[in-house]
């Protein structure tokens, strides 16, 4: 059951970084500038780019260093990958319900 869950985080955690903190799109951009030498202009590397792609790769690392077998590995890490594009499009709607909530804060604050 630990593992499911360890899963799931890894899920969140990818699809956070990579659609989401801009972390991804920095790193393009300093690896093309620094091999180039010409401005950015939008290369991606290719298995960094994907969420889906990042949650497969790294869910099968985390699996084969739990020790699971060849067929569980490669079950999970496709189903974890899988699961990734349902997981990215919900944490969309966190921030502005963040926001929503800071302003919500700040009306029952006020004087």
């Amino acid at each position: 059951m630990m593992i499911i869950i360890n899963l799931l985080q890894i899920a969140l955690v990818v699809a956070f970084v990579v659609d989401y903190s801009g972390a991804i799109d920095k790193l393009n951009a300093f690896v093309f500038e620094k091999f180039t030498g010409f401005p950015y202009n939008g290369w991606r590397i290719p298995l960094l780019s994907c969420s889906l792609c990042v949650t497969f790769w790294v869910s099968i690392l985390f699996l084969w260093i739990n020790g699971l077998g060849v067929l569980n590995i490669l079950t999970g890490a496709a189903l974890n990958a899988l699961l990734v594009s349902k997981i990215s499009p919900g944490i969309f709607y966190i921030n502005p319900l963040k926001e929503l909530l800071k302003w919500i804060l700040k009306l029952m604050t006020r004087k």
